[in-house]
């Protein structure tokens, strides 16, 4: 399935900069990205939240799956 099929898909942010999320949970992520590593995480919370969003934009910067 390609992302222009889902509106959700085409519409994502690709990286963390773009995500709406707290200041202190930016400055987390964007640490992982600039040590180019990222370590063993639990994200937990509803869905529609930020969950695979951040994972995503997270590999997606990192050039990993």
């Amino acid at each position: 399935m390609s992302d222009e099929f889902l509106w959700v898909e085409k519409y994502r942010p690709r990286k963390i900069e773009d995500c709406i999320l707290t200041e202190d949970l930016k400055k987390t992520f964007s640490e992982f990205l600039n040590q180019k590593e990222i370590p063993n995480l639990l994200l937990c919370g509803t869905h529609g939240t930020w969950k695979t969003t951040v994972a995503r934009g997270i590999c997606e910067e990192l050039g990993t799956d």
